[in-house]
């Protein structure tokens, strides 16, 4: 794996994963960093989870993880997250 990955696409205001956060990272590179920087069952913290990608990617990848923000809009956005996933 090289230094540079041009794999892995910005995520545009169309593409089906965007929620409204203007940080929002693509999917596929939050589970890259997972992927390489962790073990399935290790915890995953997300101190600033925003719309929660990495928690998304966490979850998917059998990585246990702890999410974290201030704004209500961020924690509901999380229950909707979560409820979709059960």
């Amino acid at each position: 794996m090289d230094d540079v990955w041009t794999d892995i696409f910005p995520s545009t205001p169309q593409a089906g994963e965007r929620l409204g956060y203007p940080t929002q990272k693509p999917l596929a590179l939050l589970e890259r960093i997972i992927a390489v920087s962790s073990n399935p069952g290790d915890i995953v913290l997300d101190p600033f989870c925003g719309c929660g990608t990495t928690i998304a990617a966490a979850q998917r990848m059998g990585r246990q993880w702890i999410g974290i923000d201030v704004t209500h809009l961020s924690i509901a956005l999380q229950k909707y997250r979560a409820g979709r996933r059960l």
